[in-house]
């Protein structure tokens, strides 16, 4: 008799998702990606090429947007090291791609995200230098003006010198993103980043055996000097490694290579926690995963609350994405009377 009834709660709960939660006005045309199960090289071909000026990039839709007038958050990923010297090596050098995968947009609690992945022009021996910042932003700016982008959602990440663009970006539009993400930064943060970065919610991971960048220096003094300055440090993250591991498990030996465990949302793919790390907020509280949890629900969490050209349209997305989030928690736990 239980079956019948959670079936019929859950229909009814989706029912009031998308009569009652869903902007006035708004349609919604999800695409269906692949699957983490279809390997990575699937998952990286769904990326398109994109240019602004000297700048290439590569990027995921999440949505058909010939039929769509909903809203989706951005992620933006800055690469490390010898991971932009040819086009394409920014998707084909990392495992980024995961974020593209069906398990990851659902995730979203809008449904899914747009991921925007610029390459520095390596090539000519520019390392994400100082003059890569209004470019990185033309293409942001070019890509949102092209796209459903939810810009209270528009999020910055990066891996080692990728991190140095990360706090660029950050230093040069303080009220443009609304959280970010720096993984074993090859650089430290001056004060005026810092005291930038204090003002987002901002997710730190390093390991302290790495090789080749000082743990104390590049990566715990900076965070130290975030969360002091912080307006909200419960919301801030630091996730410390003691080895770097690949999703097989494999070590590796720079102990540098932080990123695996973003890209596999802090769990091995056979579901446990990712080895060989913990996580604290920044008032220095243990922080835990549940199973389907990890930067992602991280992320659903952060909105730049600076004013937009649409506060009416904004505030119903916002009712939009936290009814959408507690119901599908409720849904997950009726469908668990099916097992």
């Amino acid at each position: 008799m239980k079956k019948p009834i959670a079936a019929l709660t859950a229909l009814l709960l989706f029912a009031l998702i998308f009569t009652c939660a869903v902007p006035a006005g708004a349609k919604t045309s999800l695409v269906t990606p692949y699957s983490l199960s279809d390997g990575i090289e699937k998952l990286r071909s769904q990326f398109a090429y994109g240019k602004v000026g000297n700048m290439d990039y590569r990027y995921f839709t999440p949505c058909d947007e010939q039929k769509d007038t909903g809203s989706y958050p951005l992620v933006i990923f800055c690469h490390g090291i010898k991971e932009g010297y040819n086009e394409g090596d920014q998707i084909n050098r990392h495992y980024f791609a995961y974020w593209s995968s069906l398990e990851y947009q659902r995730r979203f609690a809008a449904g899914g995200a747009y991921i925007l992945m610029p390459r520095s022009p390596q090539d000519n021996g520019n390392w994400w230098a100082a003059n890569t910042t209004p470019m990185v932003k033309a293409i942001i700016d070019d890509f949102v003006k092209h796209h459903n982008v939810d810009t209270s959602r528009i999020y910055i990440g990066g891996f080692s010198i990728g991190g140095r663009a990360a706090y660029q970006l950050v230093d040069a539009y303080p009220s443009f993103f609304a959280a970010a993400i720096v993984m074993s930064p090859y650089t430290t943060a001056t004060a005026a980043e810092t005291g930038v970065l204090a003002k987002l919610p901002v997710w730190f991971f390093g390991c302290n055996t790495d090789t080749m960048v000082n743990y104390t220096i590049s990566y715990k003094a900076v965070w130290d000097e975030i969360v002091k300055k912080s307006e909200h440090p419960e919301a801030c993250r630091f996730t410390t490694f003691t080895r770097t591991v690949d999703p097989d498990g494999n070590v590796i030996s720079n102990n540098h290579e932080t990123w695996h465990a973003l890209t596999c949302e802090m769990h091995t793919p056979n579901g446990e926690d990712w080895p060989y790390c913990s996580t604290v907020d920044g008032t220095g509280k243990p922080v835990t995963f549940a199973k389907d949890e990890g930067v992602i629900s991280w992320l659903n969490t952060c909105e730049r609350t600076a004013p937009s050209s649409s506060s009416e349209g904004r505030a119903r997305a916002n009712v939009f994405t936290k009814l959408l989030t507690f119901f599908r928690r409720i849904i997950s736990l009726f469908t668990g009377l099916f097992r």
